[in-house]
């Protein structure tokens, strides 16, 4: 179990006037946002086991308009499985190898957008919404 803060406010510091577009142009305001996650991990052999958890992230972006900049994100929530198995002994290799799958389904929650452009005279409405399915393996050697 873990409970993440990301200080997002004090990007708006690191942002220097006349040299960011985040700052000069999209003039985009950031919050402070708390990730609460959860999770369990069971080996029932030595070297095998499994994970899951979930995880649940809020938007950073303080408002839904955009000038110039089409940075869009929403909340979150996102679930996540995992198989490890350990082989002490591989041939060609003198220390363990150890191989990782994952699987991870993000809920994209729906959220309104007004994307603006003066060079372009756009004023367009978008919405965010849906889902995300990440598969990942590795391959890693232990020593």
């Amino acid at each position: 179990m873990a409970l993440e803060f990301q200080e997002w406010s004090k990007l708006e510091d690191k942002l220097t006037a006349g040299h960011d577009d985040i700052k000069d142009v999209g003039d985009l305001q950031f919050r402070d946002t708390f990730i609460p996650r959860i999770g369990v991990e069971y080996e029932f052999e030595p070297g095998i086991g499994f994970s899951g958890g979930i995880a649940y992230q809020e938007s950073p972006l303080e408002t839904g308009v955009n000038k110039e900049i089409n940075y869009l994100d929403a909340r979150r929530t996102i679930f996540g499985l995992g198989f490890h198995a350990t082989a002490q002994r591989v041939y060609g290799f003198a220390h363990p190898v150890r191989f990782d799958l994952a699987y991870q389904y993000h809920a994209i929650g729906e959220r309104d957008f007004r994307l603006i452009s003066d060079q372009t005279g756009n004023n367009d409405r978008v919405k965010t919404d849906g889902d995300v399915n990440v598969f990942a393996a590795s391959i890693s050697m232990q020593f």
